[in-house]
């Protein structure tokens, strides 16, 4: 919908922060206070190292005080089988058991049977039964438990074998999680669908995993809006459309406040502004501030490729010919023709790449601390057959937690977008 670009000057909601954030599906909406736990296995443990899928859940709720604690275990299933250390079977439950309620969960996020898939139709009785086990305690914590269906194996040909007899076996299991969870009136999420969405944004050359089983550092980037959508967070699209000619502007996924033209090496007015418009002269130069209603994804650590993971459309028509470069708080983004810019130029980003970096390396830093909390190198010397030798330095782990609230405050500093001066100005005729 368009509409007069002269009222885009809406100083009030800049000042008081407004901002509004579309609807979300009721069964998987996060609410503020919310502690999320992500309980499961590779997948789970790997995506604490980027930080891009908490970041992309972080910044999609922006509106809402949530927190995640990374319970990933490599090679877990709903046993606790790689929780047991030195002990058995029943003691990694324990210890499954355990860490889920000392992270005092609100929301669980269940993700198995990838790992259980292995053992074929001759394991499917034994992983359903653990699951029933699993889900009655979970119940008992009082969260809500929400199901991400494990993803299929990639085929990437080459000396790799074929993953199309375990694919065929992963259905079965996918298959008795979504029964498990429709009798309990459960949420689903299918992490298969996240993977679906996030090939699209890739190269026909790229792939999405190391060895067709666990996600490459892109993989990870590229899911991330994918699967924090599924949880229910925001991810809007973004572009932006002035037409100086016409005073006329459309917006979407952010606000467009104080805009003003004039002519490149001075510095815009207003009053001189509509005298310019007056006498029909088209503007060399014209300034206005963004205000996104989600922050951008980082892209920096080779995370993804700008060329495949676009972040948004930026069309001005109505500028005087010749060459204009575009920047953001002052830093160059692209240079490109009045015609180009006429037509729309997509932005591979919106100029708040140092923020999400800092709020990824936040996430990053937190999910740290925190694995050193429940997951200490040493624990065989604080809690288990050696204690005897150095177990009083276990007084030392609750120290953690000052650190990890600290990286939470950080968090929560970041999540939310900043306003940014975007500016277009001919740099040749």
């Amino acid at each position: 919908m368009k509409t007069t670009l002269w009222l885009a000057v809406l100083s009030l909601a800049l000042t008081t922060g407004l901002m509004s954030f579309p609807a979300r599906a009721g069964d998987l909406e996060l609410q503020s206070g919310d502690r999320v736990v992500v309980l499961g296995g590779t997948f789970f443990e790997r995506m604490q190292a980027y930080g891009l899928g908490e970041a992309a859940l972080m910044t999609g709720y922006a509106d809402r005080d949530i927190s995640v604690r990374n319970l990933g275990w490599s090679g877990d299933n709903v046993f606790g089988e790689a929780r047991a250390v030195f002990g058995s079977v029943e003691d990694g439950f324990k210890r499954l058991e355990k860490d889920v309620r000392a992270a005092r969960p609100t929301v669980v996020i269940v993700n198995y049977g990838g790992n259980e898939a292995h053992s074929g139709s001759d394991g499917l009785a034994a992983f359903q039964a653990g699951l029933q086990r699993l889900l009655d305690m979970l119940a008992s914590t009082q969260a809500r438990i929400i199901v991400l269906l494990p993803h299929s194996y990639e085929d990437l040909g080459g000396d790799l074998p074929s993953p199309e007899a375990y694919n065929q076996d992963l259905e079965l299991y996918r298959g008795a999680l979504r029964d498990a969870s429709e009798r309990r009136q459960l949420p689903v999420v299918d992490l298969a669908r996240a993977l679906q969405a996030a090939r699209g944004d890739l190269g026909s050359n790229q792939s999405l995993t190391d060895n067709g089983v666990h996600l490459s550092p892109l993989g990870y980037r590229a899911v991330a809006p994918h699967l924090a959508t599924s949880l229910g967070a925001t991810q809007p699209a973004w572009h932006v459309e002035l037409d100086l000619r016409h005073n006329a502007m459309d917006a979407v996924g952010c606000m467009v406040l104080a805009v003003s033209t004039g002519e490149a090496g001075q510095v815009p007015d207003d009053a001189g502004d509509r005298a310019a418009s007056a006498a029909g002269n088209r503007p060399t130069r014209v300034e206005f501030t963004v205000l996104d209603d989600v922050l951008e994804l980082s892209q920096q650590n080779g995370y993804g490729s700008p060329a495949t993971l676009p972040q948004g459309k930026l069309a001005i028509g109505g500028l005087a010919k010749g060459d204009y470069a575009l920047k953001i708080d002052g830093q160059t983004i692209r240079t490109d023709s009045e015609a180009a810019w006429s037509q729309g130029l997509p932005l591979t980003q919106r100029g708040g790449q140092k923020q999400a970096e800092q709020l990824r390396q936040a996430v990053v830093a937190k999910n740290q601390l925190y694995f050193y909390r429940y997951r200490p190198q040493n624990e065989t010397y604080l809690f288990l057959f050696r204690k005897h030798e150095q177990g009083n330095n276990a007084a030392e782990i609750p120290q953690f937690d000052p650190l990890i609230q600290k990286q939470e405050q950080r968090i929560a500093g970041l999540r939310r977008p900043r306003p940014r001066k975007f500016e277009v100005v001919r740099v040749r005729r």
